[in-house]
């Protein structure tokens, strides 16, 4: 597991920033880091930045700024999590400017998502994955040519990367998706809010996807054991060495079982 920046998480849970402050904030979470591992093409972060920017210019209470605000901030550990696995892969030729781009966009709409009041597609009426791949179809992108990026590849990344299942065969898309789920793992302690779903075993439909190896659908989740079984499902569906390496060795895999067997009672390994 990681810990976060508690400097970070105070800026969130104040989201007191002016623009410029808030420019100055994402910056330094970018490029000022020292354990930055990881080269952001500049002209993809500046128009990643721009649609940050106008969001949270158009934001109209507190909460549309937190929203923002955790946004980047999880960007930033998709960009990491997806250098990290891009390293230990070493059997692929990878193109370390796709891989950069293709985690800093995978959440593209959700800033816009943000203005909607949440970030469940179901209660916006809003695909955040679709229209961020329509958002990057839609561009003329000058940069992606001259830097070499695949403009379809990033488009179909986005638009794959949190589908219950991809079963195509792009390394981009699937190290996306993968990216995507360590981040959340890393970090998902600052994540859950405790009281958000009622304690309880888990629920049947959630425990037989699990014993099946299936992904768990959000609208089956009932208690807060059924969050953990659906994050435990998880690791069914990486795609890379590295990823499930990291899942057991980060110590998440440990975390989520022990926190399972102290609301359940049971060992469900």
């Amino acid at each position: 597991m990681r810990k976060r920046n508690k400097t970070d998480e105070l800026a969130i849970q104040k989201a007191s920033y002016g623009v410029d402050g808030l420019k100055k904030w994402v910056i330094d979470l970018f490029y000022g880091r020292a354990s930055q591992n990881y080269r952001l093409p500049d002209e993809i972060f500046e128009l990643w930045l721009a649609e940050v920017i106008g969001a949270y210019e158009k934001a109209r209470n507190h909460g549309d700024r937190q929203r923002i605000m955790h946004k980047i901030l999880h960007t930033r550990e998709v960009v990491e999590a997806g250098m990290d696995i891009m390293e230990g892969e070493k059997e692929f030729d990878w193109d370390r400017y796709q891989v950069v781009s293709v985690c800093l966009l995978h959440d593209l709409a959700r800033f816009r998502q943000a203005l909607l009041g949440a970030f469940s597609d179901e209660k916006t009426n809003f695909n955040h994955a679709e229209e961020g791949a329509k958002m990057i179809e839609k561009t003329e992108w000058a940069p992606l040519r001259y830097l070499g990026l695949d403009q379809r590849v990033i488009a179909e990344a986005v638009r794959h990367h949190s589908r219950m299942k991809y079963l195509g065969d792009d390394p981009y898309v699937k190290l996306t998706r993968d990216a995507d789920k360590l981040a959340l793992l890393r970090y998902m302690p600052y994540l859950i809010k405790e009281d958000a779903y009622p304690k309880g075993g888990v629920s049947s439909k959630v425990l037989t996807d699990f014993k099946k190896g299936l992904m768990v659908k959000n609208d089956d989740r009932i208690t807060r054991a059924d969050i953990y079984v659906s994050w435990a499902c998880w690791e069914s569906d990486l795609f890379y060495r590295e990823t499930k390496d990291r899942y057991v060795n980060e110590g998440i895999k440990t975390w989520i079982y022990e926190a399972l067997k102290e609301m359940t009672g049971e060992d469900l390994i």
